[in-house]
């Protein structure tokens, strides 16, 4: 075995890795806040089903990121890892009655910045979303119009 390639391996045991998760709002709304504790500053209110990283578990309480990156704390009853959920990123997203752009506009056309969806499925670069309503019929979404927490497995030397 080279040298160069003992090194390259050594490095790769010596790997310290964390991970974050990705986390779903399960309640109708969700205070989210500047330390672990109901007594904290609220920073921010989101609605159901809006995304979240985890970043840090202590006790019952969520360290998050929001799709802005913006870290928060979130009280672990109010999140689930079970739904995967998407937030509009941009400033306004098409909700298609198909996944196509060529299919036509839904019932609500437009979902705004920081829409929060339920996925339900995927075709290729489309989503299947349902509403925190649950109404709407078919809804879908291109990829690239939404945010979504994906768990991140990093790797450090």
């Amino acid at each position: 075995m080279g040298p160069l390639l003992f090194s390259i391996l050594t490095n790769v045991l010596l790997l310290t890795s964390g991970s974050a998760q990705a986390l779903c709002v399960s309640a109708s709304r969700a205070h989210l806040r500047s330390r672990p504790s109901t007594k904290s500053t609220i920073t921010l209110s989101v609605g159901k089903y809006t995304p979240l990283l985890e970043v840090e578990k202590r006790g019952s309480w969520y360290k998050v990121k929001d799709v802005d990156g913006v870290t928060h704390w979130v009280y672990s009853r109010l999140v689930t890892r079970r739904i995967q959920c998407l937030i509009v990123k941009v400033s306004e997203a098409n909700i298609r009655s198909g996944p196509s752009h060529r299919a036509p506009l839904a019932r609500y056309p437009i979902a705004n910045r920081y829409f929060a969806f339920k996925k339900l499925d995927s075709n290729e670069a489309w989503l299947r979303v349902q509403a925190p309503s649950g109404k709407g019929g078919p809804l879908w979404v291109h990829e690239n119009l939404v945010w979504q927490a994906f768990k991140v497995q990093t790797i450090g030397f």
